[in-house]
């Protein structure tokens, strides 16, 4: 998905890394950490209804660390940016924390098959 912040279109891909970086940020250090974060702030829903400030400015990190940026590019945006943009347009907003929920691991994920011992 690509968001136009400061007249800059820049993707967003959400995963691991970017997890990992909100995680950092927030001092978690483990996915059960990064789990907590997500029910604090409110974004285990799509919709979200009348977010915190608090809310907004986790959702302004997730986009600004989830910006791809090419080797030689510095990233010239804060995080207050992205909410500005975010904040004028509810329907980019729902988009982006759509892609962000698709982007997470499921708990229905196969389980890794145990090894037959002779």
């Amino acid at each position: 998905m690509k968001i136009t912040i400061e007249k800059k279109e820049y993707q967003l891909k959400f995963g691991y890394k970017v997890y990992r970086k909100v995680c950092q940020h927030y001092g978690e250090k483990t996915v059960a950490g990064f789990e907590k974060l997500i029910k604090r702030f409110g974004l285990s829903n799509v919709k979200l209804k009348d977010p915190s400030f608090d809310s907004l400015t986790f959702i302004g990190n997730l986009v600004l660390f989830a910006i791809v940026l090419d080797a030689n590019e510095e990233l010239t945006i804060d995080s207050d940016d992205v909410v500005n943009v975010l904040w004028n347009n509810a329907s980019l907003l729902e988009e982006v924390m759509g892609e962000f929920q698709q982007s997470l691991p499921t708990q229905n994920a196969a389980p890794i098959p145990k090894k037959k011992g002779k």
